[in-house]
This record gives C-alpha cells, sequence and structure tokens, in this order.
C-alpha cells in the first residue's frame, strides 16, 4: 500500500540521480510529484568518469527530457516500494555484471552522489550529497548549484562536475 499526502503542485518538474565513482558515471531518469523515485521506465546513462563537460552536459540533459511529474493518485506504479526495490536491485546487479564490484556495499562505498531538479521555472538545481552516515547522505541547501535550464550543454557539465566536487 502506498501513503501519500496530496497537496498542491510540485515545485519540481524533473528529476535525475546520478551515481559516480572512478569507474562510471550513472544517470537515472526519475519520476516525482511530491518526491522522486525511479522511473520504472527510465533511461539510465553510463559515462566514462573522465567524461567531457560536454558529454556531461548532454547526457544530463537526455536524462531529464525523459523525467516527468507522475500524479501518484493516478498511477502509482513505480511509487510502490516493491517496485522501488525490484528497480534498485536491478540496477546493483547490473552495476555488479559490468564493473566487477563484488557487493552492494562495495558499490555504494565508492560513490558520491548528485540529485538534480528543474524548477517549473525552468531552473537547474544540482545538488551534491555528502555521506551522514556509513549508508546515508544528504544534502545542504547552501552548496546547490543554480543555472538556467536553457545553459549550454558544456556549463551544464561545468556545473555538475563543480558538484561532483563538493560531494564526500
Amino acid at each position: 500500500m502506498v501513503i501519500f499526502t496530496y497537496g498542491p503542485k510540485p515545485n519540481f518538474k524533473r528529476w535525475v540521480m546520478i551515481n559516480k565513482n572512478d569507474k562510471f558515471t550513472c544517470m537515472t531518469s526519475m519520476i516525482g510529484y511530491r518526491f522522486a523515485v525511479v522511473d520504472p521506465d527510465m533511461l539510465r546513462i553510463y559515462l566514462a568518469p573522465d567524461a567531457s563537460n560536454l558529454e556531461l552536459g548532454e547526457a544530463l540533459r537526455r536524462t531529464l527530457d525523459k523525467s516527468r511529474v507522475v500524479d501518484p493518485k493516478r498511477h502509482a506504479g513505480g511509487y510502490e516500494r516493491e517496485v522501488r526495490e525490484r528497480l534498485q536491485e536491478e540496477w546493483i546487479n547490473e552495476v555488479k555484471a559490468r564493473y566487477g564490484y563484488k557487493s552492494k556495499a562495495q558499490i555504494y562505498r565508492e560513490s558520491i552522489y548528485c540529485m538534480v531538479r528543474v524548477t517549473q521555472k525552468n531552473v537547474l538545481m544540482i545538488e551534491p550529497y555528502r555521506r551522514v552516515g556509513r549508508d546515508q547522505v544528504a544534502f545542504d541547501n547552501e552548496e546547490c548549484i543554480y543555472l538556467p535550464w536553457k545553459s549550454p550543454k558544456e556549463a551544464i557539465g561545468a556545473a555538475l562536475r563543480q558538484a561532483f566536487s563538493l560531494c564526500t
């Protein structure tokens, strides 16, 4: 069963989660309403960890374009716990197979994270996450990076690279 608090239209209209480590950068499109979850019909893009600013910007635009607002009252599929857990497990298995990781813990331990959102006013908001515990991450609003949605792809990639430098 999915329980939500419904309210006014959400402040954001697109979301992408980014995982990065010394083997890959992975961008995953999300669906959201009041909060974002992995889209069952996601677009997932893997890049080399040293991808150029242009490559980062192009990949981020593509995954953001796939992201969408989904009202859980009309389409609960991606919001259900079982679906989220299955999608997470599939991703873990894919990364283990592609990059030779032995465990989920190893993947998480070696990764940094950013969430990228697009506001209703077409502002890109890049949130660098910091570790606050062994298995937890959080972001600080003061470290978020903002730029217009219509920024050049190279500028978007450079902003994302700057956000990576703030992650721990």
